[in-house]
């Protein structure tokens, strides 16, 4: 599935944001990255990097898209980008829904090795991706 350009423009801001973590705090990252490129023009209203604060130093990232604008798609080609950054070959992903019925909608196309996303996540890591998915809900 190939990417649209506003997509890839995602992915290339996450991945610099993980990619600054490695060398100064997360919170620095943050302003980095944003203070960059035309995103302060695009990120409207974005305020300063909040950190977990139980984990301050675990950076976390939110993708805003419109409905239909691929964020499961997006999700599904940062894993690998985030797992590069960090250096960790099979990261452990938390992979949150608005919704139940979103939930199995995605889900299902995880587990279904020709649908996109599962592809995405199989091109990443060797065909790894799956062995172990859990659709447990909360």
């Amino acid at each position: 599935m190939e990417l649209k350009d506003y997509q890839k423009n995602t992915l290339e801001v996450v991945k610099d944001f993980f990619e600054k973590t490695q060398g100064m705090s997360v919170s620095d990252a943050f302003n980095a990255v944003v203070s960059s490129r035309d995103l302060p023009t695009r990120l409207k209203g974005v305020h300063a990097y909040k950190p977990n604060g139980d984990s301050p130093d675990v950076p976390q990232v939110a993708v805003k898209v419109p409905t239909g604008g691929g964020k499961t798609i997006i999700a599904a080609h940062a894993i690998q980008i985030v797992a590069e950054a960090q250096g960790v070959q099979y990261p452990f992903v938390l992979w949150f829904t608005p919704t139940e019925t979103i939930r199995k909608q995605t889900a299902e196309a995880l587990k279904n090795p020709s649908h996109p996303y599962r592809r995405e996540l199989n091109a990443a890591f060797g065909g790894m991706s799956g062995s172990s998915t859990s659709t447990r809900s909360s």
